[in-house]
């Protein structure tokens, strides 16, 4: 209650009073620039993603052209759905847990980042390495396992039998692979 004796009517959410009518309920009432111990902490709308097919029609910010990306654009970043993934052969060298590898094996179907660049390179592609002739693959092991890429932009034009890239969970490095040649 304030001062006139009667019970003011307020939202259940909010706990400050507006304005320092009632001194009492908030010690930072009469100064609007020191936010309560108790204020509501604001909440973020919910986003609301385009659908898939919204993405195949296009889809414009503005009405006059600029700024606008149709459906082609985002595929051809992402790549496109049609394509078939690119399956290669790969020998993989895990590190050891002392060079700072992982500490446990990895089993069929591991799916960590490949880096085509340098330590400091963040465009990573997602690859699904498929163990063949074992089920799991350890520490400081080697063998030869499939590599089955989502196919994204110049990705192909990365892969030339020779070459070798980073095996990455996240920024860290766990290992390397060297392309042997195109899975059938």
């Amino acid at each position: 209650m304030c001062e006139s004796g009667e019970r003011e009517a307020r939202p259940l959410a909010l706990r400050v009073v507006q304005g320092g009518t009632c001194p009492t309920r908030s010690p930072h009432a009469a100064n609007p620039h020191v936010r309560p111990k108790y204020a509501p902490v604001p909440r973020l709308p919910r986003l609301a993603l385009p659908s898939l097919a919204t993405l195949r029609a296009g889809f414009s910010n503005k009405s006059d052209g600029a700024d606008s990306m149709s459906a082609d654009h985002v595929f051809d970043i992402l790549g496109s759905e049609d394509q078939d993934p690119i399956s290669v052969v790969a020998r993989l060298k895990m590190l050891s847990a002392a060079e700072g590898g992982r500490s446990q094996p990895f089993y069929k179907n591991y799916r960590p980042n490949h880096n085509f660049g340098d330590a400091s390179n963040r465009g990573m592609y997602i690859g699904q390495v498929e163990l063949q002739e074992r089920n799991q693959l350890g520490p400081g092991e080697e063998c030869e396992a499939i590599v089955r890429f989502i196919n994204g932009v110049g990705l192909r034009e990365q892969l030339v039998p020779g070459r070798i890239w980073r095996i990455q969970e996240g920024m860290k490095l766990v290992g390397t692979a060297e392309m042997l040649r195109f899975a059938v």
